[in-house]
């Protein structure tokens, strides 16, 4: 029980961090979906939930790190594993679809050995499946257990940014990445203002309850006029007087 409700403690005061870093790596599985590389895609939502809440259990718990390292590994590769041997067709029975999997992930590998290539779209998705758990344990893990913020959310944003530049679509991506950033300095805002506390109790120095409140709501005023400037940045340097400005 002691477990538990230190588990507890510890989500209520991580919760806004955690949703925060949700909706930043739910950006870059949007802008990867929306692009429509290969057909089942779709799953890559349910491969960073399933991931986020495994790799926060991990970040939080009390194992070594080797240990940590095993079992996400072992979680990642069975979830991509049975999500993509689901989008086999169904005449085969599921086992069979898995077996199928095998062979085909395999054969891909025997290829990429010999310095040949693959066409086969489902072992692209279980790469870029596999991608997803990965960024979403570096991101938690990083978040929680070393607490290195910029490690932590730079890794998706280098993802969003290739494929924004991959992408010729009709998708505004210019927007995702807008979204994503002001996600990002939220976030540092708000790990900021939790590390501020923890600073404050460990020195004893007395502060107002709402005093992450109001450096959360500083901090998003402050942002909003940043991305607003930035945005219109390349317009206003078209003028003459203002790019010599």
């Amino acid at each position: 029980m002691e477990d538990l409700r230190r588990l507890w403690a510890t989500l209520r005061e991580d919760l806004p961090s955690l949703g925060l870093i949700a909706l930043i790596l739910l950006i870059v599985v949007w802008t990867v979906i929306s692009a429509d590389w290969v057909e089942g895609l779709s799953i890559l939502p349910a491969v960073v939930a399933i991931s986020l809440v495994t790799s926060y259990l991990l970040s939080v718990s009390r194992l070594h790190e080797l240990v940590v390292l095993w079992i996400t590994a072992v979680y990642g590769w069975f979830t991509v594993w049975v999500l993509a041997g689901r989008l086999i067709p169904e005449p085969l029975p599921f086992r069979l679809r898995l077996l199928e999997l095998n062979f085909r992930f395999g054969a891909w590998v025997e290829r990429a050995l010999g310095g040949g290539f693959s066409r086969d779209n489902l072992i692209f998705l279980v790469l870029v499946a596999l991608l997803a758990w990965l960024l979403t344990f570096n991101a938690v893990w990083n978040l929680f257990r070393t607490r290195r913020l910029w490690l932590a959310v730079i890794p998706p944003g280098i993802g969003l940014l290739i494929n924004a530049y991959h992408y010729f679509g009709p998708l505004p991506i210019e927007l995702f990445v807008l979204a994503f950033l002001f996600l990002t300095f939220l976030l540092a805002v708000s790990t900021n203002a939790v590390n501020r506390e923890h600073a404050w109790r460990l020195q004893g120095a007395a502060f107002k309850p709402g005093m992450r409140f109001d450096l959360v709501r500083g901090g998003v005023v402050a942002i909003v006029v940043l991305l607003v400037v930035s945005w219109f940045a390349p317009t206003a340097s078209a003028n003459e007087e203002l790019a010599n400005l």
